[in-house]
């Protein structure tokens, strides 16, 4: 197995520990921000894309103000928050 499917292999497998612990409130400057972050946004609609997704706490901010997110990932599910 190559390292990169190794790779995948263990993010797949870690990836909902990983999602659990990022979006845990207060454990890093998100949560200063998140707030900031909303009323930029603001409520509307309309399409928002999600470069660097990460597990994806901008795309539910996004989902929150009511925008319809792209987040592209190779497994948008876990990578990105598109399963909340």
């Amino acid at each position: 197995m190559s390292g990169k499917h190794k790779d995948i292999e263990h993010w797949s497998r870690i990836a909902s520990e990983w999602t659990a612990w990022a979006r845990a409130p207060n454990h890093d400057a998100f949560w200063a921000y998140r707030e900031s972050l909303r009323a930029f946004i603001g409520q509307g609609a309309g399409d928002a894309l999600d470069v660097g997704c990460g597990e994806g706490r901008v795309s539910l901010v996004l989902k929150e103000c009511g925008r319809h997110r792209e987040a592209p990932g190779s497994d948008r599910s876990q990578l990105c928050g598109m399963d909340a």
